[in-house]
């Protein structure tokens, strides 16, 4: 018989968390409010040793190379656990290549994804441009794409090259 791995989950900071590091304290800013961590100048540093995989979804391999019980090990989980409480994080399972990365980003971001994704299915944007073929018209319009818009290319003689209008 064999046996199918199950994805481990993978947690990561919410989008549109901005954090600033102060000389002994952390200020974390979400959606649904602040969280400034205090008590140690140690907790700049850390907050450096862990923004990228909480960023990018690297975390569980760092704790993995952790001590379990070693003073850092227990920081970051006090941290961490700190993050879990006030909503900064986000839990899900490691998604391949090409999944759906606007509709991962709503139900991580929005309060309400389906209502934030209905929102957007009735967008239409418009990319002004002195030249709609220009490489900042043509990327500005495929990023709309990207996040599920339906974008028209609009010429405007009146715009200099490199500006857009969106």
């Amino acid at each position: 018989m064999t046996t199918v791995a199950r994805p481990r989950a993978v947690r990561r900071l919410r989008p549109g968390v901005a954090v600033t590091p102060l000389r002994a304290a952390l200020h974390l800013r979400g959606r649904g409010g602040s969280l400034t961590l205090e008590g140690s100048e140690a907790l700049p540093a850390l907050w450096r040793l862990l923004e990228g995989p909480l960023r990018e979804g690297g975390l569980e391999a760092l704790l993995d190379g952790m001590e379990p019980r070693s003073a850092l090990r227990r920081a970051v989980d006090v941290l961490l656990g700190q993050l879990e409480a006030h909503g900064l994080l986000t839990t899900g399972e490691a998604e391949p290549p090409g999944e759906d990365l606007v509709g991962r980003w709503l139900a991580e971001s929005a309060e309400r994804p389906a209502d934030a994704a209905a929102a957007l299915a009735g967008v239409r944007a418009e990319v002004l441009a002195g030249d709609p073929g220009d490489p900042l018209a043509r990327a500005a319009g495929r990023a709309l794409e990207q996040g599920g818009l339906a974008v028209t290319r609009t010429a405007d003689p009146d715009l200099p090259g490199g500006r857009i209008l969106l």
